[in-house]
């Protein structure tokens, strides 16, 4: 299956469009041809690039957008545009927005398509030069990690639940998931502009743990005695998420 990789701009509210052209052949990123809008990460035995999926909008990826800001030795992924132009952007305008979009498709016999999971994406999401940094990075890392942990968490919580009365529910699990991160999207932009603030973060973990719960009713009802049990049994417990843990 080939795949293009997401392009990574700065957008300063400009019509950007985005070319998909087919000729003459070129060496790949592995092989050092790099564009460098693309993100890839170097640390491995190979180059590794990070491809479109459809089904994870491109803000999920933003921390890795943004690795070169860490402190870390091994930053994992790096677009040589965003890091090379982050001051530039920061002198052109105190409130610059990275865009991030891009189209998988199929590969057969030669030919590139687009067909059935294959889909465009793309996300915008606007940042403060003065408040880029370690911390505020660090702090946003910490925040989507416990987002990813959540989405487990659901998708184990339905998993059981259908366990529990001898269904399979992979395919509910996953699109309770996908429900779960097309709401925490609604909230993307505050917990970025406030993830550093802990009172402002702590609100927002409220509204992603009600996003949890209401992905969790949506897929799992409650109407019979059985499925009340399953439900209740099932049912995620959020003890772990911090501001959860201090209301009880």
């Amino acid at each position: 299956m080939g795949r293009l990789v997401p392009l990574s701009r700065f957008c300063l509210l400009k019509e950007t469009v985005l070319h998909y052209s087919e000729g003459l052949a070129h060496a790949g990123y592995k092989d050092g041809g790099r564009d460098p809008t693309i993100a890839v990460n170097d640390s491995g035995k190979e180059p590794k690039a990070l491809w479109v999926d459809p089904e994870k909008r491109p803000w999920r990826e933003l921390t890795a957008l943004l690795g070169f800001i860490s402190q870390e030795q091994t930053r994992g992924f790096q677009c040589w545009q965003l890091d090379l132009a982050l001051n530039r952007a920061r002198e052109a305008s105190p409130h610059f927005g990275i865009w991030s979009g891009g189209l998988r498709v199929s590969s057969n016999a030669g030919e590139q398509y687009v067909s059935g999971s294959d889909d465009y994406v793309e996300s915008l999401v606007w940042l403060d030069g003065e408040q880029l940094g370690a911390t505020w990075f660090t702090c946003l890392k910490q925040e989507m990690e416990a987002l990813d942990q959540l989405a487990k968490k659901l998708y184990g919580c339905v998993s059981s639940y259908f366990r529990e009365q001898k269904v399979d529910g992979g395919k509910l699990a996953a699109q309770s998931t996908q429900l779960f991160w097309q709401l925490c999207e609604r909230n993307f932009q505050a917990l970025v502009d406030g993830c550093d603030n802990k009172e402002r973060c702590q609100t927002l973990r409220r509204h992603f743990a009600g996003y949890l719960h209401l992905s969790y009713d949506r897929f799992c009802p409650s109407s019979t005695a059985r499925q009340l049990d399953a439900w209740a049994k099932c049912r995620p417990n959020l003890s772990d998420y911090q501001p959860v843990k201090q209301e009880a």
